[in-house]
């Protein structure tokens, strides 16, 4: 019989590789609201792999960063590179702390006269996974490469572990749902690697994990109830064609049923022959609903996550296919990535049909190779995620991309674009390659994020700019203007036709302060190369722009009025005059190092109108030249 063989997680642009038998693991002009210049950049110890996950974790007040570093060196005796996990600080760079999750080294048995070792501990990846629940609740740590010692401690079983954090981090127990002395052997959980992604839900009363290492590499996935440590629950084998379809590779939980209940998604990229899928579970995982991937290979599951990004408060799947390769593509690329997100409609289902797909751009880029929810992060009243493309971007250093939410689902084009540019650190990359966002970290009430770049033993956190909301718009007197209706007189006592423009603003946002400054400027027919129009006031001076500043009280509306006169003699009478103005924040004390506001750019931030000159063409309006030729 073929021996089976399980994937590796490798740090390096290799992603995923075969081993021998165990289951290892510059914004948009303008940007938008998360600030890259306020980021809070963490170092770790070299080759460390610190920042291979992240999560944000907030207790009694205080706010801190959860930093895996599953080749960290730590203080565990006869432990070599057994892995950690950081607690560090979000206001600066000055605090980070091994969380003491496990501080004792390999358990061990005497035998006669002999001290046998009963497990392995070293090079066991703990800190690979971690995640935490809502404020004041629990954190899960998981070390996938944990290696127990089965029948007489001769064979060795990479089962996996985990290990749960209560009580403000200050009581641990472990689970590791695999470790037993009858499943053992690569044909049972011997060889499941539990914690190879696991997830709490948000009230922190249920704890999945991921063993796609399970039956042949069929995979599994593991549910505990956290308040009675009891009611556990496992997913059972499944027929011999299922075999290395890596189920529990990685999981999100949300609601898909109409109880309400935390249920949870599941990554399976090498099911559906090949072409991935995830496996919809309820709270007690049962089997809801199958969704499949597209293309071969692609891996499809990879990673995943939760968003209602179409604001029906239904939980909607994002799924990241980060090995999909554009096979219509004449430029010779290859795993640039995509990401999919499916729908759930009112009766709970995810119509395969009813789905937005976004593409990479990178060639090895591999675009959604890591997934968050954002939650709503620009409060517009649809949840945001982020996706990460570790190794696209200029010399491969990773890219982040934020997707705003709307009424009919994802925007297509991304909100903000994150890259290592934008930081002071030229040492980054593979950044991207772990996300964590949706709590808000400064009390300011928008979600914060936080980024790993593992390669470089780098982590990001960043804060959220509260968001200026403005309403404006521009009235015009007249829509249409006869030119012989001159009731203007210019300084030289000739008259002109002229028309009056009224530009109104008004501002709210959560979290904004009371009064803000804005700069607004006006342009008169811009599209032209001399304007047809000109500021009255402003004669005898042909002026056709002009920028003001004001300061605007938060919903209340501002208004001003602008005469503007068209110029005698002109020619063109038949393209509609354009009557703009332009708008945007001002920071009078750029000096002060606070978190500012941000004008929504999800909406213009201009209010226009347009002037048509009388044409007499009859009632449509529309002028057709009586133009004869004749040849002679």
């Amino acid at each position: 019989m073929e021996m089976k063989v399980a994937l590796t997680r490798t740090a390096t642009a290799t992603m995923w590789t075969i081993s021998g038998c165990l289951l290892m693991l510059t914004a948009l002009v303008g940007g938008f609201n998360i600030d890259t210049k306020s980021a809070v950049i963490h170092r770790g110890t070299a080759a460390s792999m610190f920042g291979f996950s992240v999560s944000l974790f907030r207790d009694k007040g205080n706010s801190w960063i959860l930093v895996g570093a599953p080749a960290a060196k730590t203080s565990q005796p006869n432990v070599t590179e057994g892995g950690a996990v950081y607690r560090c600080g979000t206001e600066s760079t000055s605090f980070c702390s091994i969380i003491p999750f496990d501080v004792t080294g390999p358990k061990t048995v005497n035998i006669g006269r002999d001290i046998v070792y009963t497990e392995s501990k070293s090079n066991q990846w703990f800190g690979a996974t971690i995640d935490a629940s809502a404020e004041n609740g629990l954190v899960v740590a998981c070390a996938p490469r944990y290696v127990h010692f089965s029948i007489n401690y001769q064979r060795r079983e990479p089962v996996g572990t985990c290990y749960i954090a209560r009580n403000s981090l200050g009581s641990f127990e472990e689970y590791s749902p695999c470790r037993t002395s009858s499943s053992w052997g690569l044909h049972r959980q011997g060889h499941c690697q539990a914690g190879f992604s696991a997830a709490l839900a948000e009230s922190g009363r249920q704890l999945f994990v991921g063993a796609p290492g399970s039956w042949y590499l069929q995979g599994q996935v593991y549910s505990r109830n956290l308040i009675s440590n009891t009611e556990d629950r496992k997913t059972n084998e499944s027929p011999g064609e299922y075999d290395d379809s890596y189920l529990g590779y990685s999981l999100a939980v949300g609601k898909f049923t109409a109880n309400g209940d935390t249920g949870v998604v599941v990554g399976m990229p090498r099911g559906n022959n090949l072409s991935g899928q995830v496996v919809i579970f309820d709270s007690l995982l049962n089997i809801l609903q199958n969704i499949t991937g597209e293309q071969m290979g692609s891996y499809y599951g990879y990673a995943v996550c939760v968003s209602d990004v179409n604001g029906d408060d239904l939980d909607d799947i994002v799924v990241g296919a980060p090995l999909y390769t554009d096979l219509q593509s004449k430029e010779s690329k290859y795993e640039e990535g995509s990401v999919y997100v499916h729908y759930q409609n009112a009766e709970h289902i995810f119509d395969e049909d009813n789905k937005s797909v976004l593409n990479g751009t990178y060639t090895r880029g591999r675009f959604g190779l890591a997934l968050a929810s954002l939650k709503d992060i620009n409060k517009d009243g649809y949840e945001d995620f982020a996706v990460g493309a570790p190794y696209a971007g200029k010399d491969g250093r990773g890219i982040i991309y934020i997707y705003h939410g709307s009424s009919s689902g994802i925007r297509e084009k991304p909100s903000q674009i994150i890259t290592p540019e934008d930081f002071a650190d030229s040492g980054l990359s593979t950044l991207g390659f772990a996300i964590s966002g949706a709590m808000d970290m400064d009390s300011n009430e928008y979600p914060d994020i936080v980024i790993g770049a593992y390669e470089s033993d780098r982590v990001i956190f960043m804060r959220s700019r509260p968001v200026v909301n403005i309403t404006s718009s521009m009235i015009l007197s007249k829509e249409v203007i006869s030119l012989e209706d001159k009731t203007c007189n210019l300084k030289d006592k000739s008259k002109v036709a002229c028309i009056e423009a009224t530009l109104c603003l008004s501002y709210n946002g959560l979290g904004v302060a009371p009064e803000i400054d804005l700069s607004y400027q006006y342009t008169l027919d811009a599209n032209q190369r001399s304007s047809r129009v000109l500021f009255l006031d402003a004669d005898p001076v042909q002026l056709a722009s002009r920028t003001r500043n004001i300061r605007l009280k938060k919903d209340v509306q501002y208004c001003n009025t602008s005469t503007v006169y068209i110029q005698n003699g002109i020619r063109d009478k038949l393209t509609p005059i354009e009557i703009k103005a332009s708008y945007d924040l001002i920071d009078l004390e750029p000096y002060r190092f606070v978190l500012k506001p941000i004008l929504n750019k999800n909406v213009p931030t201009a209010a226009s109108n347009e002037l048509n000159i009388e044409k007499n063409c009859g009632k449509d309006d529309i002028c057709i030249p009586d133009l004869q030729l004749y040849v002679i």
